[in-house]
């Protein structure tokens, strides 16, 4: 207790040596670093929010979501234009799932919850345009979720059903797409755009479909645009090959030649053309038996007409001449031999598909950089293009890298010319150059201030903070005999010669006395206004001394 009783006294005599003013600045500057202090306990002690809750956000959904967290007292942090939304780690994913709950967020369009709130007395008209809204931002709602995708909006045209199904006008859709900055659909996103959407709408045909940018190009066109949809993607598969050979090529050229010394062009040249052919060969030379039939007939005794010739031996019941009877030896016998034999010749059938995108011919064209020497006397340095056998490497590597085929026609060049005029080629600038001074003055303009605040400001605050401890401690009343001493020696010593006093001109003749009671005139003046409290204790000195 006896050292809070002592640290608690000092502080009490220091503040009371203390001005006011003096005092003002103490409580201020107390003041601020406590303030500074709390401040920086409650943002460490406060969870900070960096996760991402949502992003890609509509204005209406990001209304929304802002006022549920100010609902809940959740710290947010808005982001790329207050599209995205950053809540603390820690509850990312309870905040997702409680707001997805609420529906939160719709993507801006209304979906089937349309009708969670539907009442009685809902005309079949507003069920149907209601039915018309909720198609409409599903779609749009699945059509934002894909890459490269920012933003959608969907038009439907749902026509009445009629009685026969000849009247009856077929369904259509129009779809406007917002693509990322600097992002491009490819052929086949967007038909799977569009069979998505036909796909999800009852009676819609992909050709009565109709896609556009926001920036009104056509994506994919109804009608007979399955042959354009082909030509992008052959073309999107031509600059694709020419890339990747560019690429290869670059990279082997600026590893052996150095860093953008060389730059390469890819013509490639493609068949689309889907051709079958089928051919039938026959080869006489190479028979087969295909089949083989033989057959054999034989006859035996007589062999011709008997009996009489005429009509009574040929009617019946008819009487006619005798027959003569048949000689003894008239008789015979015959045999018949038939074979059949069917050959078959060779025949081959050739059925040939060729595939689309054969490469029918393919052309390079690779321009190199130079060697460039410091000529004497010249700031410039001089260029030298590549000899001929450098020229000649270079393209045989070129040749080897992307696959020349003579008989295509194929064809490579390489040039060596300067990248850039010899006279752009300077050297290096000297050190003291304008942008040495430059930042020489900007640093010195700061440096100045600097030391303006710490010297100007900051030290004679602190000088005057600190002067309040430089008045002397009282440890009892003083007499006259110890002021005059204390007088004496504060305007002794080095430095501290008495100053003559500004009310009267001295000279040589004033008298002795008349300078010492006028010198300590001065002084104690002086002691009294740098001094209110040792004046006013030395005053009831002498009262008390009587």
């Amino acid at each position: 207790m006896a050292f809070w009783d002592t640290g608690l006294a000092q502080a009490r005599d220091v503040w009371g040596r203390l001005a006011p003013a003096q005092k003002l600045v103490f409580v201020a500057v107390s003041v601020g670093l406590a303030a500074g202090f709390l401040w920086l306990a409650f943002s460490v002690a406060t969870p900070r929010p960096d996760s991402l809750l949502f992003s890609r956000l509509s204005p209406d959904d990001a209304g929304q979501i802002v006022k549920a967290l100010q609902a809940e007292g959740v710290p947010y942090r808005l982001e790329d234009s207050g599209r995205s939304i950053l809540v603390p780690g820690d509850r990312v994913y309870d905040l997702r799932l409680k707001l997805a709950s609420e529906g939160v967020p719709q993507g801006g369009v209304v979906g089937f919850e349309i009708f969670d709130k539907s009442g009685f007395g809902m005309t079949d008209f507003a069920q149907k345009v209601n039915y018309a809204r909720a198609l409409e931002g599903e779609l749009t709602r699945t059509i934002r979720r894909l890459d490269g995708v920012d933003g959608a909006r969907v038009h439907l045209v749902l026509p009445e059903k009629k009685l026969f199904e000849e009247q009856s006008e077929p369904a259509s859709a129009s779809i406007v797409l917002q693509l990322s900055a600097g992002s491009r659909l490819s052929a086949k996103q967007i038909q799977g755009v569009v069979y998505l959407t036909s796909s999800s709408v009852e009676g819609l045909k992909p050709d009565r479909v109709t896609v556009v940018d926001t920036k009104g190009n056509v994506l994919y066109q109804s009608s007979g645009d399955e042959t354009a949809m082909l030509a992008a993607s052959q073309i999107e598969y031509k600059r694709a090959y020419e890339k990747d050979v560019e690429r290869r090529v670059r990279e082997m050229l600026e590893t052996v030649l150095g860093s953008g010394a060389a730059v390469v062009q890819v013509a490639a040249y493609f068949d689309f053309d889907r051709v079958e052919e089928t051919s039938e060969t026959f080869d006489p030379e190479a028979t087969a038996v295909r089949s083989e039939q033989r057959a054999t007939e034989s006859t035996s005794g007589p062999t011709g007409p008997q009996g009489v010739p005429g009509v009574a031996s040929n009617v019946a019941g008819a009487t006619g001449a005798a027959t003569a009877p048949a000689p003894a030896s008239g008789g015979g016998a015959s045999s018949k031999e038939t074979e059949t034999v069917n050959y078959e010749v060779s025949k081959k059938v050739t059925r040939v598909q060729k595939s689309q995108g054969s490469l029918k011919r393919l052309t390079v064209a690779v321009a190199v950089d130079g060697v460039y020497k410091a000529v004497q006397g010249k700031k410039e340095k001089e260029f030298s293009p590549r000899t001929a056998d450098d020229l000649a490497k270079i393209r045989s590597l070129v040749e080897k890298a992307v696959g020349v085929d003579a008989n295509r026609g194929d064809q490579v060049e390489v040039t060596s010319i300067p990248f850039r005029p010899a006279e752009g080629i300077e050297e290096a600038k000297g050190m003291f150059g304008p942008e040495f001074y430059m930042a020489l003055a900007r640093y010195g303009v700061l440096l100045l201030v600097a030391l303006v605040l710490v010297f100007g400001v900051g030290r004679p605050l602190l000088r005057w903070l600190a002067s309040a401890g430089a008045a002397p401690e009282l440890t009892g009343p003083m007499t006259v005999a110890e002021m005059e001493e204390r007088l004496a020696a504060a305007s002794g010593g080095e430095g501290g010669a008495a100053r003559a006093p500004q009310e009267y001109q001295l000279d040589e003749t004033t008298p002795e006395e008349t300078l010492k009671r006028e010198s300590l005139k001065k002084r104690i003046t002086e002691l009294v206004h740098q001094e209110p409290e040792v004046a006013a204790q030395l005053v009831r000195s002498w009262l008390s001394e009587g």
